[in-house]
């Protein structure tokens, strides 16, 4: 009675099996595909979500807090007075912005570019009033292209 270990064959066998996978599983780990875009996808919402609570809870009639949208970065502005809705803020938290960081991942913004805040409901707006009368789409292109929606009534998602 033989209890040695594995035959030749037997070892040959798995490491053909081996090989196989791990050239068929290399390209995926080769490039991003994608995940750069759903990441900036999810830091965007994030972004307007937290603008859009503040803007719900800080009332006064004399503040809003304006978000800015460009081809390729997105954050709070430097303004929070209605009437100028100011630049990008670089000053302001890192989770609430992408400056510089997206053009080094191939990825852009289009589909509205510009500022926009929300009101004490919560619903987008621009210095001219109301925006998104069906829904705004903010397209994030690169390998991939997820996309944020944000309603005309505030609901802001992954569409």
């Amino acid at each position: 009675m033989k209890t040695a270990g594995f035959t030749l064959v037997e070892q040959i066998i798995v490491i053909l099996i081996l090989g196989i996978l791990a050239v068929s599983a290399y390209p995926l780990f080769q490039g991003k595909r994608g995940i750069s875009e759903y990441t900036y996808q999810a830091r965007l919402i994030s972004a307007l979500r937290h603008m859009q609570m503040r803007a719900m809870q800080d009332t006064r009639s004399s503040t809003c807090h304006w978000f800015y949208l460009d081809a390729d970065e997105f954050a709070p502005t430097t303004s929070q007075n209605c009437a100028a809705p100011g630049t990008a803020d670089n000053n302001a938290p890192d989770y609430l912005k992408a400056i510089g960081e997206m053009a080094n991942d191939n990825v852009t913004l289009s589909g509205y570019s510009g500022t926009l805040y929300f009101d004490s409901w919560g619903r987008p707006r621009n210095g001219s009033g109301a925006i998104c009368s069906a829904s705004c789409r903010i397209i994030l292109t690169g390998q991939a292209a997820p996309a944020v929606c944000i309603e005309s009534e505030g609901y802001i998602h992954g569409c």
